[in-house]
């Protein structure tokens, strides 16, 4: 907590809101990684007794996770400079 408190000093309202909206955003995505992932890399013996369509639906909500995760964790600033760096 102290480091998000930190974080904020020196900076508006938007950005102040955003840490921890992303934070939140990226811990969810990461327990729905978990969960979806389980019906496609989970126990052999659970694998075999579901159905295709629990299958495909959880490759589909794996994948958007990790793009949700991958967004929250490496944001588009809108900048355009080498290397990433916004000024």
């Amino acid at each position: 907590m102290v480091f998000i408190v930190l974080s904020m000093l020196g900076v508006r309202e938007q950005e102040a809101s955003q840490l921890p909206a992303n934070a939140s955003i990226a811990h969810y995505a990461l327990a729905y990684v978990d969960l979806f992932a389980l019906p496609i890399v989970g126990r052999t013996a659970l694998r075999a007794r579901l159905p295709t369509w629990v299958k495909v639906t959880a490759l589909a909500g794996l994948l958007s996770s990790v793009v949700s995760l991958a967004i929250a964790v490496y944001p588009d600033c809108g900048c355009h400079q080498p290397y990433g760096v916004c000024g």
